[in-house]
């Protein structure tokens, strides 16, 4: 079974998505990777936060697209143990070293910044709900690899452009994963919220399992 610790390793005084929980991560045998969400700042710079609004996870509000770097410098996006500050996305890649990074890009962003960083590290999976993001990347014939997650098994016209699948775990019927390796198609199952869900998981060693710590406890 190969974990991929969904948004850091967080907990009560680690906070979701900060270095600290990414810290954890390398503490951490069970998991062989990271998965994260990046935002473009008014100033064009990467950060590794979930939400479009800083409200939810740290002590500031606002539109990450309407704060400059420097502004979301001010507020604390850690807990009051550990103070952080919002990590830049090289900060994090750099963390994670040898690790799997699984990013999630939500909104159209500068495309052509993104490669040039991305293309300077090795393990990196790049992930959207949206399509557009993820064939906006494809442009550049990119080294690291590019997918599409579905919360329902969507039909596309051709998955070509992808070399691997998140699939909300449900979905991953038998019939549904074996399309997925006929297209040579590494599969990450997200969702999972139980320990008995991953029980209930067959040939669990076949896929990569997004999860929150908590949840295998």
């Amino acid at each position: 079974m190969k974990l991929i610790a969904h948004r850091g390793l967080y907990g009560e005084n680690i906070k979701e998505n900060t270095k600290r929980a990414f810290k954890e991560v390398l503490k951490n045998k069970k998991y062989v990777g990271a998965e994260f969400d990046i935002h473009e700042t008014k100033d064009h710079k990467f950060v590794v936060i979930h939400d479009s609004l800083i409200n939810r996870t740290s002590n500031g509000k606002g539109l990450v697209a309407n704060l400059t770097y420097k502004e979301l410098l001010k507020y604390n996006f850690g807990s009051s143990k550990y103070p952080e500050k919002i990590p830049l996305l090289e900060e994090v890649l750099n963390i994670l070293k040898n690790k799997i990074k699984v990013i999630e890009i939500k909104n159209v962003i500068s495309f052509n910044s993104l490669n040039k960083i991305l293309s300077k590290y090795e393990n990196i999976y790049v992930a959207s709900f949206y399509k557009r993001n993820i064939l906006a990347l494809k442009d550049f014939n990119p080294k690291y690899k590019l997918g599409i997650f579905n919360n329902l098994f969507n039909a596309q016209d051709s998955y070509k452009p992808y070399n691997f699948i998140g699939i909300f775990y449900k979905l991953a019927t038998k019939n549904i994963v074996n399309f997925f390796k006929n297209e040579n198609m590494e599969i990450f199952l997200f969702g999972i919220k139980s320990m008995q869900q991953i029980k209930n998981i067959q040939n669990k060693n076949n896929f990569y399992i997004i999860i929150d710590e908590n949840y295998l406890k």
